[in-house]
C-alpha cells in the first residue's frame, strides 16, 4: 500500500513540474526556476545541509539538529531541487523539439547528468519510505516463511527458508572469524534453490537481499538456528539507474572534450 501511495507521489510531483513549467511560460516569477537563479542557491543550501547531516550524529526522536530527516526545511530543499531539476529537463526537451535537431556533443551529457541525477534524487527519497529490514529466525529441517519487522509484526514472504548448515570460522583465541549459512529456499511458484549468505554477502530472491544477521552466541560453532535479515528496497534498481547516467553523462563529456582537443 505504502509503495502505491508514493507512486502517486510520483505522478503529483511530475504533475506540480509540468504546471510549474506551463506557469513559467506566463509569469516571470516562476520562469526564474528554470533559469541559475534559482537552481544555484538551491544547490548550494541542499549542500550545506547534507554535509552537516554527515557530519553530526543522528539518531531518530533527538533534537532537529540530530534528526535531520524529520527536519522540514531538509525536505523542502530536496523538493525544490528536484522541482528545479524536473523544470531544467522540461525546458531543455522543449528546445529540442522547437529547434527540431538533437545535438549530440551537449544535449547528451546535459539531459543524462540532469535526469539522472533527478532519477536518482527522486528514487532515494521515496525508497526511504518504501525499504522492508526484517527478521527471520531459521531452524534446520524446518521452512519458515514468515519474517518480522522493527514493530514484531509478521510479514509473510514470496519464499520459504530452511537452514541448511550453520557455518562459523574462528581465530586461535576463539574469537568469530567469520559465520554464514548455508540455506535452502523453496519458492511459491515451488522453485527449490540453494545459497550461502555471509553478514556482507547476501543471496538476492524475489527482490529481496538476504543477510546473515546472528546466531545462538552461546552455542557458537554449534548454533541450532541462524537469524537472518532480510531487506527489500524496490526503487533501489531507479538509484543505480540514475547513478549510471551521471557517470555515463560525465564519461560522455570528458570522452567529447577528448575528441575536440
Amino acid at each position: 500500500m505504502l509503495l502505491q501511495h508514493n507512486i502517486l507521489a510520483l505522478f503529483l510531483l511530475l504533475a506540480v513540474i509540468a504546471l510549474l513549467y506551463v506557469l513559467g511560460e506566463r509569469f516571470a516569477a516562476f520562469r526564474v526556476l528554470r533559469t541559475y537563479k534559482a537552481a544555484v542557491p538551491v544547490i548550494a543550501y541542499v549542500v550545506i545541509i547534507t554535509v552537516v547531516m554527515g557530519l553530526v550524529r543522528q539518531e531518530r526522536g533527538g533534537h532537529w539538529f540530530h534528526d535531520m530527516l524529520s527536519f522540514w526545511p531538509f525536505w523542502l530543499a530536496y523538493i525544490l531541487m528536484v522541482i528545479v531539476l524536473g523544470i531544467t529537463i522540461t525546458d531543455r526537451i522543449r528546445k529540442i523539439i522547437v529547434r527540431r535537431r538533437f545535438l549530440w556533443r551537449t544535449d547528451v551529457p546535459f539531459l543524462l547528468n540532469h535526469a539522472g541525477l533527478f532519477l536518482a534524487i527522486v528514487a532515494a527519497t521515496l525508497g526511504s519510505a518504501d525499504i522492508q529490514q526484517l527478521r527471520m529466525m531459521v531452524t534446520t529441517g524446518q521452512l519458515q516463511q514468515v519474517a518480522y519487522n522493527e514493530s514484531g509484526d509478521e510479514v509473510p514472504l514470496p519464499f520459504a527458508v530452511e537452514l541448511k548448515r550453520f557455518i562459523m570460522e574462528t581465530y586461535e583465541d576463539g574469537s568469530p572469524k567469520r559465520f554464514a549459512s548455508d540455506l535452502r529456499f523453496l519458492t511459491n511458484d515451488r522453485q527449490v534453490l540453494t545459497a550461502t549468505v555471509d553478514v556482507n554477502r547476501p543471496a538476492n530472491l524475489k527482490g529481496y537481499n538476504i543477510y546473515q544477521f546472528g546466531y545462538d552466541e552461546a552455542a557458537g560453532p554449534a548454533s541450532e538456528y541462524s537469524i537472518l535479515q532480510i531487506v527489500r528496497d524496490p526503487w533501489l534498481p531507479a538509484v543505480y539507474t540514475g547513478i549510471y547516467m551521471l557517470l555515463f553523462g560525465a564519461l560522455w563529456s570528458l570522452l567529447i572534450k577528448k575528441v575536440e582537443t
